[in-house]
């Protein structure tokens, strides 16, 4: 009988919500957004971070008219965010300058609305930008455990995948589409809701 009690370190327990739009003509990422709802973690303190990469009319990146910024209520929270575990994530690590000269900008305005029966929403301001994030058309959530093996931590988590989301950056709606992605064999799509999620390392 394996053991219910399970004898690791929590990293981080609490919400990661993402987004990934894709261009129609090239397949690239074109818009990548994951929010972390911290409620503990014994390093790094509980707390929000938005991180926000868009290139909004997909026609290349510039850093004039597109997206680049980390919005959080937690600056040492952000940094190990931004400089151990995002850095590795789909979207993210596929733009790899303008990710390094991310600002990490901070803010204590972070809302959520909704039931995720029906739809969700997440609602971020900061100095100069507001960002309304809603997840849509919402499939029936399913539990995952991923595994060190794949992964640098073991992950716990609660993912509900969107067949529709709304992106407003300052008002603006950048360009692209969700895709069908399958998650360890259960289908899923690149916007999902992702609540009780449970980081883990080995003692």
């Amino acid at each position: 009988m394996s053991n219910i009690v399970k004898d690791q370190n929590i990293i981080w327990t609490g919400e990661n919500p993402y987004i990934r739009l894709f261009d129609g003509e090239s397949g690239d990422i074109v818009t990548s957004i994951s929010l972390f709802r911290i409620v503990y973690s014994s390093q790094y303190g509980n707390g929000h971070a938005l991180f926000l990469l868009s290139d909004l009319d997909a026609d290349g990146f510039n850093q004039k008219d597109d997206y680049c910024i980390c919005l959080t209520d937690n600056l040492v929270l952000a940094n190990w965010l931004k400089e151990e575990i995002v850095i590795g994530y789909t979207g993210f690590r596929d733009m790899l300058s303008e990710y390094s000269a991310m600002p990490i900008i901070e803010t204590k305005d972070f809302h959520s609305t909704g039931d995720p029966s029906q739809s969700w929403t997440e609602t971020v301001k900061g100095e100069g930008i507001e960002i309304a994030l809603s997840w849509k058309s919402l499939d029936s959530p399913f539990y995952a455990e991923i595994p060190s093996s794949d992964w640098p931590h073991t992950v716990c988590t609660v993912l509900q995948a969107s067949r529709n989301v709304d992106v407003l950056i300052d008002g603006k709606k950048p360009l692209g589409h969700i895709k069908d992605e399958d998650f360890y064999g259960k289908p899923a799509t690149s916007c999902c809701l992702a609540f009780s999620e449970t980081w883990l390392s080995v003692k």
